[in-house]
């Protein structure tokens, strides 16, 4: 009864009344707090949530220091009157889900009513006896975290980190006396348990452990779950209290490191290795500290670590430096004098050698110790001959150790290099002995050169730095320029020898042999590897590079005026091409390029070359040599859209297998390997070549000689018509969009358009037949259609290949309708997904390279964006405004920021103008300048109003408007805009097809643009935005006069000043519409020019075609129902009515329905 009672109670105190809770006469809370003593549990936990209940609520500030005043003694009776009572580990295993509660709800307290803390003068002033109360209450909070089962103190994280993330009371430290217990138990729960000694009985608290979790499982996901709320805990601990934290972790680690630092007690042996285990009890315990090693030393403020002395800094200051130096020193010796025997205690040396970086970077001597440690655990070797007979093979043990010692140079190369330049001759020579000598895995390697390349830029002199960044890559070259490499790439025979695809021509038994499939991955592995090494220290080149900033070359005072739209006409003076030597002072890659680039073009061509229709025919009718053009394992993962969380293509819901039927690329066998390699050829050769763009060596006078044979090798017609759609998708992401972005502007017509010409005539093409048999929506057509998109097929390709005797433009058409695929084995279902997503990838990177290209998105959106945080600051005479990151609140920080947020590099101004120059430039280049080019563009975004792409549809919108605003003066673009462009909105608006939920208002916008500036002589801010402005007509009256940013798209750009019928015959062949409906829509387009007006107005206008379209059945299938459409919006009757004067809750209802059934005499449904 009681019990029921509570349960009522709890929903009573979350809804009703606060004052009917607490006052004089009816003290709920008293009630809770008496209950709490009650020995049943039932009882105990229902008051308590009772309390929790109250605890979310808005309480007054009084009441609130009541309630935390009254809770420590009342919780006390309640444990003193539960001690009477057996004790032991059964009283804690009963109490369980009281103290679990109990810990909620106190929590819950406090983080909901902080404000009450932080308002409260006496308690921030730390006296009183609210202040003693809060201790008390603390104090009780605190002590809970001792229980020894783990869930209490989940139950407080968030109080904890809310506490300490209020400035207030981190500065009073309030919380200062209870961050030992806090550190205290986070570091006592971070270790894991043994689950066997609970199966066993032999842990200490396995009935209270067994009783807090479910299984194993179950407690995974717990600690996992600590550790990461854990994280923030930690570094707001180290920077509170910076001197009692390092003291304290430094210590708890030394401590560790005496006990268990050779592996004692040495129990959990791997009897066959005779090594430790990860349930051993030194690598548990050493483990797991470093979670809160890695974030109290991240947290640790740079006042307490800096060795620069400010005068302002009180005496306290300068002995919490002292102390807090001195722990981190004596930590140091300790991480460097430490050298375990046992490969597990080795991995986490490594992992607690990767935190002392945020040490080495305020004092490095013990830096180098550290990183010699590092190199020779980058080379461990297993000695256990249990696992290496011959030393070929490494457990899964020294393997992990390998990599997290990568992983640690890594790291320690992009914190600390200027602190390593010092030692560069040593390094060097050490880097180079170890890629010489030793047998390292593709994973080291790669992290050997992202080290070397981070250290090298941070060398000041550019020369000595690219000198050094060629003689770390030096050996990578060497092997692209080798006889090996050399056969590979000169032709597409030398490519199928080298990838043992040559070799399995009616050999099914090479694919499989274990000799020849090492042998053929292991001369994959030497050609990639090298590509891929190149491509990473370049990539970390230009980062360096970008972040460094390039100062502008022969620049004038003039030249470095403050960005803005106008300096968009001005042309920088370095905006052209710039030698390899000039561009060398800034990068230290560009020196690589000389030698890199006859292979890789050898490599692009002849990758391309293997896709030609002429050897697909040949290798389909071969069954082992048709995977070469099959599909990945991943791929076909990524088309079902499933999640990663779910294991991967290796889980047991994964695609592993699939595509080479029974046989994943983990096993011993070349066949489903192929796809992968030259998936990762042709990314590599792409990324390098857009990486060329970036760095302006594609437009340098040395590299004009290789320029044709790059058009020739990427896109010649029988290159590029032969690519899958998802090879055209990488040629555009990796290297069209950098090329159009990077190229300076006096460039265009000699580099550019001899790429882009070609490659947007093509990809309209190849879009456009892709999309061709899904724009069919009914008929016999219809459904021959739907097999053209069906990919191509293990069962149906020798049929395929034998049919295609004459390869004509029939036949692309239908190549580009499946995107080019074969999926070998995979299942029809797959397949579709996967022929879907090629096709969307494809338009998608088309219409995202396009909104780059016109500054819509990407760099150049985000300088515009910058303009315009730097005029909202001067119009608001604010300059904090640019030291903000968007959402955040003002700051008085001197760290100028852009508009994302992201903090501007040196010499970013120039960056900006040159930028600028480029945006305006690009514009005309790719609309007005040459029609080879303008023509495919405006049709593409046209056409991309009508896919059954939302994502497509969106971006192309946009475009739209940039096209109007940059052409809609021209003439020539009248007929596309005013019909082509109008036509395909008002289609999309009036057929109402479910995929353009959600755009509706956009694409009437669209329909207001074109409209208004070529009929109406109306112009608008950019996209549209904002209302229209009239331009008046000229003296004849027949023409209006060009708005004054005709030249100048990106501030709303000009109108059409002879009016243009084209729209009018749209609208009036609509069904429905009269050209009376005409004349009032302009005249109502003409009265009220807001924004939101005209767009009403057409809406009302495009319903009633709507309507008359449905009626006369051309709506087809697929359309929007009126409660979902925009056009009907103001017409649907709402779906919730209106709340009766008396209410009548359904069973009533059903039951005076039933008695009307009974009373008219109607039958029953049974009968």
């Amino acid at each position: 009864m009681l019990q029921t009672s509570l349960v009522m109670l709890d929903k009573f105190c979350q809804q009703m009344p606060l004052e009917w809770i607490l006052n004089t006469t009816h003290d709920f809370v008293s009630v809770f707090l008496h209950l709490m003593k009650e020995t049943t549990s039932s009882i105990q936990v229902q008051s308590v949530s009772c309390l929790y209940s109250l605890a979310g609520r808005k309480l007054e500030s009084n009441t609130w220091f009541q309630l935390i005043t009254s809770l420590p003694p009342a919780v006390a009776a309640a444990e003193q009157e539960s001690a009477k009572d057996e004790g032991g580990t059964n009283d804690l295993v009963n109490k369980l889900p009281f103290h679990k509660k109990l810990s909620k709800m106190l929590s819950q307290i406090v983080s909901s009513n902080i404000a009450h803390i932080t308002t409260d003068k006496e308690i921030m002033s730390c006296t009183g006896k609210k202040y003693e109360s809060l201790g008390h209450f603390l104090g009780l909070v605190t002590d809970m975290l001792q229980h020894p089962s783990g869930v209490i103190i989940t139950e407080q994280m968030y109080m904890w980190t809310q506490l300490f993330r209020d400035p207030q009371i981190i500065k009073n430290k309030l919380i200062e006396p209870f961050i030992p217990g806090l550190l205290a138990a986070l570091l006592k729960h971070l270790v894991r348990i043994r689950w066997s000694d609970l199966e066993n009985g032999t842990h200490p608290h396995s009935i209270l452990i067994d009783a807090t979790w479910d299984d194993k499982e179950a407690y995974d996901l717990w600690i996992s779950d600590l550790r990461g709320k854990s994280s923030v805990l930690f570094r707001f601990i180290g920077s509170s209290d910076p001197e009692f934290a390092s003291e304290t972790i430094s210590r708890h680690v030394c401590d560790l490191i005496s006990s268990h630092g050779n592996g004692e007690p040495m129990d959990h042996i791997d009897r066959s290795t005779n090594r430790l285990t990860s349930s051993s009890e030194a690598v548990m315990k050493i483990e797991g500290v470093y979670l809160a090693l890695d974030n109290i030393l991240q947290g640790l403020p740079s006042w307490s670590l800096s060795n620069e002395d400010i005068a302002e800094e009180r005496a306290k200051r300068t002995r919490v430096r002292t102390n807090v130096k001195s722990s981190l020193a004596q930590f140091s010796s300790l991480m460097v004098s430490w050298n375990p025997n046992d490969v597990c205690l080795k991995l986490r040396h490594a992992y607690m050698l990767q935190t002392m970086v945020y040490i080495w970077k305020y004092d490095s001597s013990t830096l180098l110790k550290g990183v010699d440690f590092l190199f020779n655990y980058l080379c461990a070797k297993d000695e256990n001959t249990y696992f290496s007979p011959n030393g070929d093979m490494l457990s899964e043990e020294v393997v992990a150790l390998r990599r997290r010692s990568g992983l640690a140079l890594v790291s320690v190369g992009k914190r600390v290099p200027e602190l390593l330049v010092s030692w560069l001759g040593q390094l060097s020579d050490r880097s180079v002995h170890i890629l010489a000598t030793e047998k390292m895995l593709a994973p080291n390697q790669m992290h050997l050169y992202e080290f070397l390349s981070c250290v090298a830029n941070a060398i000041d002199d550019p020369f000595k730095r690219a000198s050094f960044v060629s003689d770390v890559l030096s050996g990578s070259v060497s092997t692209l320029e080798s006889d090996e490499c050399t056969s590979a790439f000169s032709s597409v025979e030398g490519l199928m020898m080298a990838i043992g695809m040559y070799q399995a021509g009616g050999n099914l038994s090479f694919v499989s042999n274990l000799d020849s499939v090492q042998e053929v991955t292991a001369r994959f592995g030497r050609m990639f590897a090298a590509f891929n090494q190149i491509l990473s220290v370049g990539k970390r080149c230009s980062a360096a590079a970008k972040k460094r900033g390039f100062p502008m070359q022969n620049s004038s005072p003039l030249s470095q005026s403050t960005v803005s739209l106008d300096s968009a006409f001005i042309l920088p003076p370095d905006e052209g091409p710039l030698s390899t030597k000039d561009l060398t002072i800034n990068n230290p890659f560009i020196q690589i390029w000389q030698r890199l680039i006859p292979p890789l073009l050898k490599m692009s061509d002849t990758v391309s070359k293997l896709w030609k229709p002429e050897y697909q025919i040949r290798h389909f009718l071969d069954p082992c040599q048709r995977f070469i053009y099959a599909i990945s394992d991943d791929d076909a993962y990524t088309a079902t859209k499933r999640d990663i969380a779910g294991g991967g293509v290796f889980s047991e819901s994964g695609t592993a297998g699939s595509v080479v039927r029974g046989i994943n690329r983990k096993q011993m066998n070349l066949l489903p390997r192929w796809a992968g390699w030259l998936n990762e050829l042709r990314n590599a050769s792409f990324q390098l070549l857009g990486l060329m763009s970036e760095q302006r060596v594609l437009y340098s006078p040395e590299f004009s000689l290789y320029y044709p044979s790059l058009v020739q090798a990427l896109l010649s017609q029988e290159n590029l018509k032969s690519m899958e759609h998802r090879h055209v998708t990488q040629l555009v992401k990796q290297f069209i969009e950098p090329m159009l972005l990077h190229c300076p502007s006096p460039l265009y017509h000699s580099h550019v358009a001899p790429i882009i010409t070609p490659t947007l005539e093509h990809l309209y093409r190849r879009i456009s037949s892709s999309w061709a048999p899904l724009l069919i929506s009914s008929g016999p057509e219809a459904v021959l259609a739907k097999q053209t998109v069906k990919a191509l097929s293990s069962q149906n390709c020798v049929l395929f290949a034998r049919s295609s005797t004459n390869v004509t433009d029939d036949w692309f058409d239908a190549y580009y309708a499946r995107g080019g695929l074969f999926v070998g084995d995979l299942d029809s279902i797959t397949s579709e997904a996967m022929v879907e997503k090629v096709r969307l990838d494809l338009t998608r990177v088309l219409a995202d390279m396009l909104m780059s290209s016109f500054a819509l998105k990407g760099e150049w959106a985000l300088v515009l964006a910058n303009i315009y945080k730097e005029e909202q600051a001067r119009k608001q005479n604010e300059p904090s405004l640019l030291n903000s990151a968007p959402n955040m609140s003002l700051n008085t920080s001197d760290v100028r920021v852009n508009a994302d947020g992201t903090e501007r590099n040196h010499n970013q101004n120039d960056y900006e103008i040159r930028q600028l120059s480029r945006i305006k430039a690009m514009g005309n280049f790719l609309l007005q300048e040459d029609e080879k080019i303008a023509g495919p563009i405006v049709l593409f975004v046209i056409s991309g109003l009508s896919y059954p792409d939302g994502y497509t549809c969106r971006r192309c919108i946009k475009l739209c408007h940039r096209v109007i605003e940059t052409c809609v003066p021209d003439e020539r673009f009248t007929e596309l805009l005013g019909k082509r462009m109008f036509e395909a909105a008002i289609k999309s608006i009036v057929l109402e097809p479910k995929w353009m939920v959600g755009i509706e208002w956009d694409m009437i916008a669209l329909v207001r643009d074109i409209y208004c500036r070529l009929v109406l002589g109306q112009s608008f801010m950019a996209a549209a935005q904002g209302a229209g402005q009239q331009q008046p007509h000229d003296t004849n009256g027949r023409q209006f006069i060009q708005s004054k940013n005709v030249s100048n798209p990106l501030l709303g750009g000009g109108i059409l000043c002879s009016p243009s019928d084209f729209p009018r015959q749209v609208l009036v062949s609509l069904p429905g519409v009269t050209v009376v409906d005409i004349k009032n829509l302009e005249e109502n387009l003409n009265e009220n020019r807001s924004s939101k007006a005209q767009k009403d107005v057409l809406r009302d206008l495009l319903r009633v075609a709507a309507d008359n379209v449905k009626i006369a059945g051309f709506a087809g299938e697929g359309t929007q129902d009126k409660e979902e459409s925009i056009l009907h919006e103001k017409i649907v009757k709402a779906l919730i009515p209106n709340l009766p004067e008396k209410l009548v809750i359904r069973s009533q209802e059903i039951g005076d329905n039933n008695l009307s059934e009974e009373s008219s005499g109607m039958p029953s449904i049974f009968d």
